[in-house]
């Protein structure tokens, strides 16, 4: 008897567990989540607070994405997505112009890559140095005449591990 008793217990606790939780009905009033999400994924893509990995690499870095800046066109034939790469070592960009030369080390980058899904192709719209915290060092936006000049997802690269997510395409272990 207890040997009957003990399955039927842990199958009433598994089917209490998977219970969904009632939905909330939508109201009109705000914007749909993904609308909102999308637009502040644009404007500051510092505001999500969790970015997901999907490849290391060599030198103890890692590739992150998050997927609530992903923008897609409706027909899913082009997305942009904000990836963030940390660096296993420190990085140096330089600046300079007539009178002044900056040097900026860092550790943390982001890219606003957009994709052709179809073409498996990509652009950088822009790119971020990061400094301390949340902190923007150096902003670079590809002009917009250069954004029309797609490059091929080069395999085992950033692109490569993040066209998936962006596209809604398989994802393929790092």
């Amino acid at each position: 008897m207890r040997l009957i008793a003990m399955p039927i217990a842990a199958l009433c606790l598994f089917a209490a567990a998977c219970e969904r939780a009632p939905e909330q009905p939508a109201t009109s009033a705000t914007p749909a989540p993904s609308t909102a999400v999308a637009q502040a994924a644009l404007a500051k893509p510092d505001v999500f607070p969790q970015w997901l990995q999907v490849a290391n690499q060599a030198g103890g870095g890692a590739v992150y994405y998050h997927p609530a800046s992903i923008v897609r066109l409706p027909d899913a034939s082009a997305a942009e997505v904000w990836v963030e790469v940390l660096f296993g070592t420190d990085q140096t960009y330089v600046t300079e112009d007539k009178t002044t030369r900056q040097t900026i080390t860092y550790t943390r980058e982001r890219f606003l890559f957009r994709f052709d899904c179809n073409r498996t192709k990509y652009v950088i719209v822009e790119r971020r140095i990061m400094g301390a915290g949340e902190t923007i060092a150096e902003t670079i936006k590809t002009p917009a005449e250069a954004q029309n000049a797609w490059m091929d997802v080069n395999p085992g690269g950033v692109t490569a591990v993040t066209l998936g997510p962006a596209c809604k395409a398989d994802i393929k272990a790092p």
